[in-house]
């Protein structure tokens, strides 16, 4: 399984002589998944004991998709259409709920891209998939483990689906996959006004509270419907009077006041405590499993706190 993880994380970047490419910072940040493969040991991912929760075949299959992100980049069309009717972009916001996923759409800050990757477009359409519940509500549990894989997979393969519909239709798309892809998904997810992160670290949206998966793809249309307002910013204020998640948290990896990491990131969560409990305990999961925006519910909370 460690291999599996020098395949997903690290690679080459294919086009990075690309002189149209958009590179990361050099003080970059580096995604945490890449360092926890770097040293299984320390951080519990070797995956030995998850087998159960690790199927070979699902492993294989998301491989090949996220080697089917960069293949597909070749299929771009040499001079793609650059503006989107608003009729198309309802096409593909039908497209999207079609297959499961909400999207929303951003601008990419140059500070979001990690460390030694390169993408070719800045214009960012953001993709949202749920979990199912009744796993989530086991965690930990093999079964939970085994959902948070599987949602990884399809979200994938979804993704790549929404690039493909672009292309179809004459313009350029790079998917980015949600495990392994080289941009940060949840400012990127905020910037969308899709949700607001908690203190847990994950973007809560009122659709799925913090169960579900992130990924992205790249486009060349200059003029998706990027919003400029946030009205989940509520959630902040709420998860400080709140503290279950800090309460619940196996590792004990989420504080209540946050730390600079050395990217200069501020974060609520020491990596080094949950990164281990994430590779023992099945992906762990309890900080969604106690967040009271899924035991309660986004719209409940929000009624309560414009009440008071």
């Amino acid at each position: 399984m460690e291999r599996m993880g020098s395949r997903l994380f690290g690679m080459k970047n294919e086009f990075e002589d690309n002189p149209e490419v958009i590179k990361a910072n050099e003080n970059a940040p580096e995604m945490g998944f890449s360092i926890a493969f770097r040293d299984p040991k320390k951080y519990g991912m070797s995956f030995s004991k998850r087998r159960k929760m690790l199927n070979p075949k699902i492993i294989i299959k998301m491989v090949r998709e996220v080697n089917k992100t960069k293949k597909s980049l070749k299929k771009n069309p040499p001079e793609p259409k650059q503006e989107a009717s608003k009729e198309f972009i309802n096409e593909l916001e039908e497209c999207a709920e079609l297959i499961g996923v909400k999207i929303g759409y951003a601008k990419l800050p140059k500070e979001a891209i990690f460390k030694g990757q390169s993408v070719l477009f800045e214009n960012v359409i953001v993709l949202s998939m749920e979990m199912d519940r009744e796993k989530i509500d086991m965690a930990p549990h093999v079964e939970t483990g085994k959902i948070i894989v599987d949602t990884y997979h399809e979200l994938g393969v979804r993704g790549n689906k929404i690039a493909e519909f672009l292309v179809k239709n004459g313009f350029a798309a790079q998917a980015c996959h949600p495990l392994g892809g080289p941009i940060g998904y949840s400012p990127l997810a905020m910037l969308a006004g899709m949700g607001w992160h908690g203190r847990h670290g994950l973007i809560i949206t009122p659709d799925f509270g913090p169960r579900h998966r992130l990924a992205a793809v790249l486009t060349n249309i200059t003029n998706l419907p990027i919003t400029e307002e946030n009205e989940h910013k509520w959630i902040e204020n709420y998860c400080k009077t709140c503290g279950r998640c800090i309460e619940k948290c196996p590792g004990k990896a989420i504080l209540e006041t946050a730390i600079t990491q050395d990217d200069g990131r501020k974060t609520h969560i020491e990596m080094d405590k949950c990164f281990p409990v994430f590779g023992e305990d099945y992906g762990c999961s309890v900080c969604i499993k106690e967040c009271m925006f899924h035991r309660v519910g986004y719209d409940k909370l929000k009624a309560i706190v414009e009440k008071k």
